[in-house]
């Protein structure tokens, strides 16, 4: 059966699903670039988090998240399918939001062991930005504002619970996470967020 939207959702219907998604309307708007930094920084952490989740599960990620459907009523799909797939498969329920949780759990671990091994931190992160601004070519096209986009990062961090300064987890975030022995590593080698 084929749902009301065959072609393009409209703009209305859109900031419901991401309100829906992401808990801000503005996420899925293309005219938000920066402003607020929310608005980006939101849906990399979402599908950072899912993409741990979606890799972990041995699912295919040019399906999974799926978050629209031209055959829903309603334009949206059931972002809960990976949730219902794990239980169905091992008679354990669990939520998408507990998914989530490990999904956000392992790409905590994921930064925590590149700060242990590779001094992973802010200062790096900001060094590969740099490609995004100075190219050949880049006067034929929209090039990203590299002060708005450090704002942009500084909000990702926060969001992410991580120091701003340094971009390594913090304490907090790691022990809300389970992930204590994690933290007391990165404190003895005195790189805690």
């Amino acid at each position: 059966k084929i749902g009301p939207y065959r072609g393009p959702i409209p703009p209305e219907r859109i900031r419901e699903i991401s309100m829906k998604v992401y808990g801000d309307p503005n996420v899925l708007d293309p005219s938000v670039e920066y402003d607020p930094p929310e608005a980006r920084a939101i849906p990399a952490i979402w599908h950072t988090d899912m993409g741990m989740v979606v890799d972990s599960l041995i699912l295919c990620d040019n399906e999974y998240p799926r978050i629209f459907s031209s055959t829903s009523k309603d334009g949206m799909a059931d972002i809960d399918l990976m949730a219902k797939i794990f239980s169905a498969c091992t008679g354990v329920d669990v939520s998408m939001n507990e998914l989530m949780k490990a999904g956000e759990r392992i790409f905590n671990l994921l930064r925590a062991i590149d700060v242990r091994n590779y001094g992973r931190s802010r200062r790096i992160d900001e060094s590969t930005i740099d490609v995004g601004f100075n190219y050949p070519g880049k006067d034929d096209c929209k090039m990203l504002d590299k002060q708005k986009f450090l704002k942009l990062l500084e909000k990702y961090y926060e969001l992410r619970g991580w120091n701003k300064e340094s971009g390594w987890p913090t304490r907090e975030k790691l022990e809300e996470l389970g992930l204590k022995d994690v933290a007391d590593e990165l404190e003895r080698i005195g790189r805690i967020g």
